[in-house]
């Protein structure tokens, strides 16, 4: 429980969401598709995302040096280090530290990248977005839940079939946004989503790595 919950302090400390950044994106999602990002918005490049997977990769360096610091408070509070007022101070102290320290090489990684600080935000963005809905969509099999309510649905009462029904549409309308990706799409443009989608097998080599740091403890 003490790793799980320094894990989430260090975690939380070390992000970089603004929420400036997050308007301007409810507002991209409100707009209409698009074929390519509008004149003057983002736009995803096959350089950009190289760039992109080194700086990835060399976060996760970084990281795995965060999960040192990690296990070293982490035995310091199984050790009682961090008990009483002395102790708080002490284990806030080890997190600034932690942070600073995991802050610093990560912003070094991204200058040896050649991104700027807006590349690596939408960029960020972007491929969780987009590797996240394909990561569910791989593993969620909507036809095998379909294909036998679509059977039962045939024996039912008039008012139970209109239901099933109204849960069938909901379902493929689902499976569509799954495949389609259309909220990404509305969001960065399609073209943006095609960018990433053929860097994916990288993409999500270097995101499930990272999921694994946060909820793993380290590289598999």
């Amino acid at each position: 429980m003490k790793r799980a919950l320094l894990a989430l302090a260090l975690t939380a400390a070390a992000c970089k969401k603004e929420q400036p950044a997050a308007a301007a994106e409810a507002a991209r999602a409100n707009q209409a598709v698009t074929q390519a990002p509008a004149e003057g918005e983002y736009v995803v490049t096959s350089a950009k995302l190289d760039a992109f997977v080194m700086y990835q990769e060399k976060v996760l360096e970084v990281w795995s040096g965060s999960m040192k610091d990690l296990a070293s408070m982490s035995a310091k509070a199984d050790a009682g280090r961090y008990e009483g007022t002395a102790g708080t101070a002490l284990a806030a102290q080890d997190l600034a530290v932690a942070t600073e320290r995991r802050a610093a090489a990560e912003e070094a990684a991204r200058k040896v990248s050649g991104l700027t600080d807006a590349d690596v935000e939408f960029l960020e963005h972007i491929v969780a977005d987009v590797i996240a809905k394909r990561s569910l969509g791989r593993n969620t099999d909507m036809a095998l839940m379909l294909e036998p309510m679509e059977k039962a649905m045939a024996g039912l009462p008039a008012e139970q079939r209109e239901a099933m029904q109204k849960s069938i549409a909901e379902m493929k309308k689902q499976q569509h946004e799954l495949t389609q990706l259309s909220e990404e799409r509305r969001k960065y443009g399609s073209a943006n989503v095609d960018a990433v989608l053929a860097r994916e097998k990288e993409l999500t080599r270097n995101w499930e790595a990272m999921l694994t740091q946060v909820w793993g403890g380290g590289r598999k």
